[in-house]
């Protein structure tokens, strides 16, 4: 026979579940279950709370390992043995990089990338936004609209306030009237200007922040600067009425950084870019043109070729020049990644000499019908 003891006083404190049978008439002080087992732990104060205690743990950790914890050369040891047994790292930093690797290409089986950009996933969220919330869009629940557009607000009023160069004289609770400390200038816009930038905003002192140079922008600018040239920003000076990003007079060089967007069919007439590079040619400007995938992949070829332009502009006699076969395949792949934006391509490659230095790589390549011929061109 089957003797069920319930006791309705011998309820457990965190969930109200029945408490586990010691015996007859005794109960433990929880249900057993492991987050009211944690939680009626944390009511006792832990030893460790008393100094003598912490105090003898160190002396024996000390004594047994020579140190406490990861100080430990020991229990270092161990860690990197446990971590390559386990694993077949010895660092918890190799460790995360190789879980990475092992996520995406578990996403990229599954998914084909990244589970958010997959069709079918997108649209089981949105069945479930729709069953759950009666929307197909997260953002279209009001309470979470309201408190991620209170999160933006309060960012964006942070990064207002710890602004180095400008002082807060009103706040209506929507527009804001700065002061800015370069100048002394006092004006006045609402907090959205700021957004995630931290620049200042004064329209005086950098107003081409104010109307909107990109970031991308803003680092070749830096780049160039870093170098050693002055540059005009934004003019439609040079080649009125079209606009030059970047210009460097002492260079005659001029730099249109496009974005894919705005950049595109949609806003700019399909003569648009010919107009302006015809335009530079006319008045004697080398005109560069740098799109946003090719600075976001292809950063460091850009610089490259940036800096040659504007620090070896020596012109190379042809007469003064050896064509030569490169036979080193990796050393010639490595100029093409270096200074090519479509890195290298073929299998024969010949290269143009000055003086025993390569400036100048030509690729081969043959197809079925056809031979291709790739030729990177620095000057």
């Amino acid at each position: 026979m089957l003797l069920l003891i319930v006791n309705e006083s011998a309820k457990c404190p965190h969930c109200t579940d029945q408490c586990k049978v010691i015996s007859a008439g005794k109960f433990r002080k929880t249900c057993g279950k492991p987050a009211c087992v944690n939680k009626e732990k944390t009511k006792r104060p832990s030893p460790f709370l008393r100094e003598d205690v912490r105090n003898k743990a160190i002396e024996t950790l000390t004594k047994r390992y020579g140190g406490v914890g990861a100080a430990s050369k020991v229990i270092q040891d161990k860690m990197k043995n446990t971590l390559k047994a386990r694993t077949g790292v010895e660092s918890n930093f190799t460790l995360g990089s190789l879980c990475r690797t092992q996520i995406d290409a578990l996403f990229f089986s599954k998914y084909g990338g990244h589970p958010l950009t997959n069709a079918l996933v997108k649209e089981t969220i949105k069945t479930t936004l729709k069953q759950k919330y009666g929307v197909e869009d997260i953002n279209q629940i009001a309470d979470i609209h309201k408190k991620s557009g209170k999160t933006k607000s309060e960012n964006r009023k942070n990064l207002i306030e710890t602004s180095e160069n400008l002082n807060i004289v009103n706040y209506d609770g929507y527009t804001y009237t700065f002061l800015c400390k370069l100048c002394g200038m006092d004006f006045s816009y609402t907090q959205n200007i700021f957004k995630d930038r931290k620049e200042n905003i004064c329209p005086a002192c950098f107003p081409r922040v104010f109307g909107g140079i990109s970031k991308a922008q803003k680092e070749i600018q830096e780049f160039i600067e870093l170098l050693g040239f002055h540059c005009k920003v934004n003019t439609r000076s040079i080649i009125p009425p079209l606009e030059l990003d970047i210009y460097i007079p002492s260079k005659n060089i001029a730099i249109e950084y496009c974005g894919l967007y705005w950049h595109s069919d949609l806003f700019r007439d399909k003569n648009y870019h010919f107009a302006k590079w015809n335009m530079c040619q006319e008045s004697g400007i080398k005109l560069l043109t740098i799109f946003e995938n090719e600075w976001a992949t292809k950063k460091d070829q850009i610089k490259n070729i940036i800096q040659y332009n504007l620090l070896n502009q020596e012109m190379i006699g042809a007469r003064k020049t050896q064509i030569n076969r490169v036979l080193d395949t990796a050393y010639a792949k490595k100029f093409l990644k270096e200074h090519h934006l479509q890195g290298s391509a073929g299998s024969y490659y010949y290269g143009l000499y000055n003086k025993g230095e390569l400036i100048t790589v030509a690729s081969f390549g043959k197809r079925e019908t056809c031979l291709v011929i790739e030729v990177v061109d620095l000057n």
